[in-house]
């Protein structure tokens, strides 16, 4: 209980101090209000001062920070179309390399494959043939070293349209375990043979162009079926049409 009664017996002390102090300010003139000010007066100051000057700093910092960051973005996007034009000029030279490597071992012309990667998709690619050649019709292209993709069927004066083996429809005599046979090309760098079933074939057999030693590719996947006499085989070259920079075109006697 007497714990309880303390609050209201403090309250009045307070009260009765606070008066006092304010009968004692008003008899001396405002001596208690100048001293409060005299004294508290400068370190109010202060410490509004540095809230003022740390609001005003981070502000001034974030600024800062917010145009450091656009003046950077700048930049980039001034640097990105030097960066595709440097990338394009080391392909060219990369290319470039590849071609004079290869008339120097191999026979026929070398060219370079200037279509998206996208076209060999549609069973095309187009390339930049040298100023002077003799490129015609019906040559074979080969990549790789000894890998034939295709056939050119269109010659332009400094281009050709090589229509790939594997393009969808495109018929090719092929030899496959010393049996000649006919490729037909499937799409997406894929040719399809179908041959007895009676013909002994594995995964992983060669399959070579008519009586030449260039490479279609190998066999991949064998489908065989109860009902069939047939077996289907699923070629593959091991050249990938999206990364073939240089190919060499030779002629189909060689």
């Amino acid at each position: 209980m007497r714990r309880k009664k303390s609050i209201p017996v403090l309250a009045i002390v307070l009260t009765v101090c606070f008066l006092g102090v304010g009968a004692f300010d008003i008899f001396f003139d405002g001596l208690v209000r100048s001293t409060v000010r005299t004294t508290l007066g400068p370190t109010i100051v202060s410490v509004m001062n540095v809230g003022d000057a740390f609001a005003g700093g981070w502000l001034v910092s974030r600024q800062t920070l917010l145009s450091e960051r656009a003046a950077l973005r700048k930049q980039v996007d001034a640097l990105l179309p030097w960066q595709e034009t440097a990338r394009s000029l080391q392909d060219e030279n990369t290319a470039l390399r590849e071609l004079l490597s290869m008339d120097a071992r191999a026979p026929g012309v070398g060219a370079e494959v200037i279509s998206s990667i996208y076209s060999s998709a549609f069973g095309t690619i187009v390339l930049k043939l040298p100023s002077t050649h003799t490129v015609v019709a019906g040559d074979l292209v080969v990549a790789g070293g000894d890998a034939v993709i295709g056939e050119i069927s269109e010659v332009s004066v400094d281009t050709a349209v090589v229509t790939l083996l594997s393009a969808p429809g495109v018929e090719n005599e092929v030899i496959l375990a010393k049996s000649a046979v006919t490729a037909e090309g499937y799409g997406g760098g894929q040719l399809v043979i179908r041959v007895p079933r009676a013909l002994m074939v594995a995964e992983g057999d060669l399959v070579t162009l008519g009586r030449t030693p260039l490479v279609v590719g190998l066999v991949r996947s064998i489908s065989v079926s109860p009902a069939d006499a047939e077996q289907e085989l699923l070629i593959r070259s091991d050249v990938n049409l999206s990364t073939v920079r240089v190919v060499r075109i030779i002629k189909r006697s060689l």
